[in-house]
């Protein structure tokens, strides 16, 4: 299930809010790996996080989706792993707000951060540290749906997660 998982994600103008452009999609595996660097350095509150990853982006936008992408893609790793969760149906979307206010379903290989992540955490879980991919695949919040969801049964298999939702990156972004 995990290379699957890996092998599901490979695969403009303005934002609709008139602050300005969208950033470009493409991010650098080196940036990537240096905003894991930010995640994995112990408990750090959530403002210290978001004002790292900004530093290092240099676009807000850029830097959210640093934010909420990275540990989403450690969460479905970690998820994937699970003894309880084999045969269950993994999230191919996720969900961001149009500038209309709509909720819109886009499949995750449109967000290529989620590639390069979970990538870097197949690497981490197998290779380690193992703390440091704990630390950021904890933060997802599929990793505490699915938690809650063992709470009560034993096996998820032939359940359907559900992908994440992104409330501070615009649906506009993955516009064709």
């Amino acid at each position: 299930m995990p290379r699957r998982l890996l092998a599901r994600f490979r695969g403009r103008g303005g934002n609709g809010r008139g602050d300005g452009p969208l950033p470009p999609l493409a991010l650098t595996p080196e940036l990537v790996a240096a905003a894991i660097e930010v995640f994995g350095q112990g408990e750090r509150s959530d403002n210290a996080i978001e004002a790292d990853m900004l530093a290092l982006a240099g676009h807000p936008l850029t830097a959210r989706r640093l934010v909420d992408v990275i540990p989403e893609a450690f969460g479905l790793v970690l998820v994937a792993h699970i003894p309880g969760c084999a045969g269950m149906e993994m999230a191919q979307t996720f969900s961001a707000r149009s500038a209309d206010g709509e909720w819109r379903e886009i499949p995750c290989e449109r967000e290529p951060l989620f590639a390069l992540a979970a990538a870097a955490a197949m690497r981490m879980y197998h290779d380690g540290p193992r703390d440091r991919f704990r630390a950021i695949a904890t933060r997802a919040s599929i990793v505490n749906a699915v938690s809650q969801a063992l709470d009560q049964v034993d096996s998820l298999e032939g359940a359907s997660m559900a992908g994440p939702a992104f409330n501070g990156i615009p649906a506009e972004l993955y516009s064709a």
